[in-house]
C-alpha cells in the first residue's frame, strides 16, 4: 500500500511593480521539484499551481526583461490555499548581457522609490519569529537599527529613536498606532497587534531617509499591505490558543465574479498576555479586521477595509495588609478603542499612469479612572482622563511611469482632525485632581509631495523628492526633501518632520496659559551610506553606517525631559520650549 501525498492549490497575480500592469506570460516553478510544476500566467497575469505538496516550498517566478522573483520556505498546508500577490521589477539588462542568477535580497522593498535602509517581510516570517505573537512591529525588532524597549510592549526605536516618531499605513493610509492598548504607557508603543496574521500581506519597513510620500514621520515607516481574499474559493478558519480564539472567513462575493472578502476576528481573556501584567490586573482585548476587493473591467479597482479594537483594563487595590507602596493601594478601569476604515480607489487615467485615491476615517477614545485607598480604606480620586482623537483624510496621488529611465509620483494629503482632552490627575500634596489638559476643537494638517526615480543605467540611479507640511493648530510650516543616490554603494539623505500628540499643544500651566501651542515642526536629519552583497545565495550582508541629527525638539527647559523620552504619556504635563537637539 502506498500513502497518498497531501497536496493544495497555490495561486495568485504577477504585475509589474511600477505599472501594476498584469504581466502575461510569467512563469511560476516550484524549486527541487521532480517532476518539474510549473505555470504560466494568462491575459490577466493569474496563474494555478495544482497538486503541489504540504509543507514548506520555494518557487521562483521569471519572465523576459525583469529579474526573477524567489519566495522562500513558503508554508503549504492542507486547510487553505495560498493566494500570492507577485510584483516583479524591470531589468536594465540588455539580451546580449543576460547573465542567469539565483539570487535575491530580502532588502529590496515593494515600493519602488526605496533605495536602502528598506526591507520587506512577509507574513511567514511573523509567524516564524520566536516569541513573536504573529506581530510584526516585535519581528522587526530582529532587524540590525531596530530595538523593542521590554517584553511587555511592542515599541519600535529605529536608530535610538523614541516609538512616537514611526509612522504607520495601512494600505498607504496614515493610521494611529494599530496595536492594542496603543499609547497606554509608552508614546508610540502598545503591547499586541490588532491586526491578525491572517489579514497581512508582504509589507514594508523603513529605518531611515525614506521616500517623499511619507511625511509626518522621523524616525522610520511601518507600511502595511493586507491581502485580498480569495475570489474563487470560500474558505474558513479558525484558531485557538494561549492568546485567544482567532476566526477568519475569506471567499468570493458570489460564484465566477472578482470581488471577494476578508473577514478576521480575535477575542481573548488573560492566557499568556496576563502573565505580562501584575496579578492584580484584569484584561481583555479583542479585534477585526476586513477588505473588501471590487475590481472593474472600465472602473479600475475599487476596495474597502477597516480595523478596529477594544481593550479593557481592571485594576484591584491589594489586601491592605500586603501595602508597601502607592500602587499597592489603587482601584482603576480603563477602556480603549481604536478604528480605521478607508475607500480606496485606483484606476488607469492614460497609458503608463494611474491615480490612486483615498477617503479615510480613523480615530482613537480613551476612558480612564484611578481611585487611591487610604488607610481609613475610603477612596478618593487620583486621575481621571477621557480623551478622543479623530482624523478624516482625503488623499489622492498620481504616478507616471515616463520610460524605463523615469518615474515619479506626485500626491497630496487633507486631514481634519478632530479632539476632545479632558486629563487631569493629583499628586500626593494636592487635595484635588488638577486639570492638565481641557481642549475641545479641530484643525487641518495639509502635505504634498513630489518624488521621482531617474534610472540612469543599471548600477546607477537617482531618487529625490520633496515633502511640505502646513499644521493649522499653530500655522507651523515644514519642507522636507530626500535624495537617495546609488552606485555600487548607497547615499541618502532626508529631512523628516513630525507635528506632536494633539494633547501636547494644550496642557495647561498655573497661570490657565497653553505654553506648548506654539511649538514647531520637529525636525529630523537622516545621513545614510550602505554597502550590501549576496555573499551566497542565502547569505547577504548590509553596512550602514548613519548619522541623524534633530533640530526643534520639544524639551522642558533646564531639564533632560523631552517629547522623545516621555513615558508618562497619559498624563504628561511639561512645558516645552522647542530648542532641544
Amino acid at each position: 500500500m502506498f500513502a497518498q501525498t497531501v497536496t493544495q492549490t497555490v495561486k495568485g497575480t504577477v504585475k509589474d511593480i511600477i505599472t501594476q500592469d498584469p504581466l502575461i506570460g510569467a512563469t511560476i516553478e516550484r524549486l527541487n521539484s521532480t517532476p518539474l510544476q510549473g505555470a504560466v500566467t494568462d491575459i490577466d497575469g493569474k496563474f494555478v499551481l495544482e497538486n503541489i505538496p504540504i509543507g514548506r516550498q520555494s518557487f521562483k517566478i521569471s519572465i523576459l526583461g525583469y529579474k526573477p522573483y524567489f519566495v522562500r520556505e513558503l508554508m503549504i498546508s492542507s486547510g487553505k490555499e495560498v493566494v500570492l500577490d507577485i510584483v516583479l521589477e524591470q531589468s536594465d539588462i540588455t539580451l546580449n548581457e543576460v547573465v542567469i542568477t539565483n539570487k535575491i535580497s530580502k532588502n529590496k522593498a515593494i515600493n519602488a522609490m526605496a533605495t536602502l535602509s528598506s526591507r520587506q517581510f512577509t507574513v511567514e516570517e511573523t509567524q516564524k519569529y520566536a516569541g513573536g505573537m504573529d506581530d510584526p512591529a516585535r519581528l522587526v525588532s530582529s532587524f540590525a537599527g531596530v530595538a523593542s524597549p521590554s517584553v511587555n510592549n511592542n515599541g519600535i526605536s529605529v536608530r535610538g529613536n523614541s516609538p512616537s516618531g514611526l509612522l504607520w499605513r495601512i494600505d498607504g493610509v496614515e493610521v494611529p498606532s494599530p496595536n492594542h492598548f496603543a499609547d497606554l504607557i509608552i508614546a508610540g508603543s502598545g503591547l499586541l497587534t490588532v491586526l491578525s496574521s491572517q489579514m497581512l500581506g508582504n509589507s514594508d519597513f523603513f529605518t531611515s531617509a525614506f521616500p517623499a510620500e511619507y511625511g509626518n514621520a522621523t524616525s522610520g515607516v511601518f507600511d502595511i499591505h493586507l491581502r485580498t481574499g480569495n475570489n474563487t474559493k470560500r474558505e474558513y478558519t479558525l484558531g485557538a490558543g494561549l492568546l485567544g480564539l482567532d476566526f477568519a472567513t475569506e471567499g468570493p462575493f458570489k460564484k465566477g465574479k472578482q470581488a471577494s472578502y476578508l473577514l478576521n476576528y480575535r477575542y481573548s481573556t488573560l492566557g499568556l498576555v496576563s502573565s505580562l501584567f501584575p496579578a492584580d490586573e484584569h484584561i481583555t482585548y479583542q479585534d477585526v479586521s476586513f477588505k473588501i476587493n471590487i475590481p472593474t473591467q472600465k472602473f479600475g479597482k475599487l476596495s474597502i477595509w477597516g480595523i478596529g479594537a477594544y481593550d479593557g483594563i481592571k485594576t484591584k487595590a491589594l489586601d491592605k495588609s500586603d501595602w508597601i507602596d502607592v500602587g499597592d493601594r489603587e482601584n482603576g478601569i480603563t477602556h480603549l478603542g481604536l478604528f480605521a476604515t478607508s475607500i480606496n480607489h485606483k484606476v488607469v487615467i492614460v497609458s503608463k499612469s494611474f491615480l490612486n485615491s483615498s477617503l479615510s476615517l480613523s480615530g482613537y477614545g480613551l476612558l480612564h479612572t484611578v481611585g487611591l485607598l487610604n488607610n481609613e480604606m475610603v477612596e478618593t480620586p487620583k486621575s481621571k482622563a477621557s480623551k478622543y482623537d479623530y482624523k478624516l483624510t482625503f488623499q489622492s496621488a498620481l504616478k507616471t511611469y515616463f520610460s524605463d529611465k523615469h518615474i515619479n509620483s506626485t500626491g497630496f494629503y487633507i486631514n481634519s482632525l478632530f479632539y476632545d482632552f479632558n486629563l487631569a490627575n493629583r499628586n500626593e500634596k494636592d487635595a484635588y485632581l488638577q486639570d492638565i489638559v481641557s481642549e475641545k476643537g479641530r484643525s487641518i494638517l495639509f502635505q504634498f509631495y513630489t518624488q521621482s526615480k531617474f534610472q540612469f543605467s543599471s548600477t546607477f540611479s537617482l531618487n529625490m523628492g520633496l515633502h511640505s507640511q502646513y499644521f493649522g493648530l499653530n500655522k507651523k510650516y515644514t519642507i522636507e526633501h530626500k535624495l537617495n543616490n546609488r552606485n555600487n554603494l548607497s547615499l541618502a539623505y532626508g529631512l523628516h518632520s513630525k507635528i506632536e500628540p494633539l494633547a501636547i499643544y494644550f496642557i495647561t500651566d498655573n497661570s490657565g496659559n497653553l505654553p506648548n501651542k506654539n511649538l514647531d515642526i520637529m525636525k529630523s536629519h537622516h545621513f545614510v551610506l550602505s554597502f550590501s552583497s549576496m555573499l551566497s545565495e542565502n547569505i547577504s550582508l548590509t553596512i550602514e553606517p548613519y548619522f541623524q541629527y534633530l533640530t526643534d525638539v520639544p524639551v522642558a527647559p533646564d531639564s533632560y525631559i523631552s517629547t522623545l523620552n516621555n513615558k508618562d504619556n497619559l498624563f504628561f504635563n511639561q512645558s516645552l520650549v522647542s530648542k532641544g537637539t
